[in-house]
């Protein structure tokens, strides 16, 4: 289920918009000002965000800059403001489309889902949680903004770990697999250290992703603060 941020100061038009793009299947959250937005998409995991321009505690092209430095998320402007500098100062800050009010809410759910499923396409072989994302393609790693420098090692465990998302992977075949990939002699004990690496360079205090499931192996999952 894609995750819709609505960023509108009009309570009333936030809560509706909210009400109408649940019904075609989305989970949807509000903001009424930018630094609540760029709270939660700090926070959350955020597919794509319609913002208005007009905030009244910052500039809506402010607020994009800052939420994209977070995380590539798709941004549709919807706003009052239909001056051609303004339509063109929008995507030259990187919005997917810029729609003016009065809208018709059926034809942004269809301006949305074409985003959607475009975005997903170029992303197919990225992995995105809060401030982390992993580039399988080209095999590299960033997290707020820096790229994370792993090992080889490190970055198959990692990698593994991601695609088998929700599930245990049992030690003898994460060895099994960093030994037919690396060549290199890899045991338990190998294993845990690297898995401590990973841990340091990518956990944070409120954010655990990488469970020890004693005696069995590994699982990679999102907000796991407590071992088995």
């Amino acid at each position: 289920m894609y995750t819709i941020l609505i960023i509108e100061d009009d309570r009333v038009l936030n809560l509706g918009m909210q009400e109408c793009l649940k019904e075609f299947g989305y989970k949807v959250m509000g903001a009424q000002t930018g630094e609540t937005a760029i709270k939660i998409v700090s926070e959350e995991c955020i597919d794509l965000a319609v913002l208005d321009v007009n905030l009244p505690d910052m500039d809506g092209f402010q607020i994009c800059k800052k939420i994209k430095n977070i995380r590539d998320v798709p941004i549709v402007f919807l706003t009052v403001r239909d001056e051609e500098q303004d339509i063109v100062a929008g995507f030259d800050m990187g919005a997917e489309d810029y729609i003016t009010k009065p809208f018709n809410i059926t034809v942004l759910q269809k301006k949305i889902a074409a985003i959607l499923k475009r975005c997903k396409t170029q992303n197919a072989n990225q992995y995105i949680i809060n401030k982390l994302s992993v580039d399988f393609d080209k095999k590299k790693a960033v997290q707020n903004n820096e790229i994370i420098n792993f090992t080889p090692t490190e970055y198959k465990i990692l990698e593994l770990l991601i695609l088998n998302r929700g599930h245990v992977l049992v030690k003898e075949n994460l060895i099994q697999e960093l030994w037919d990939n690396s060549g290199n002699w890899v045991d338990e004990h190998t294993l845990a250290v690297n898995i401590s690496r990973i841990r340091g360079k990518i956990e944070e205090p409120e954010r655990k992703l990488l469970k020890t499931v004693f005696g069995i192996g590994y699982m990679w999952g999102d907000n796991l603060d407590e071992e088995l």
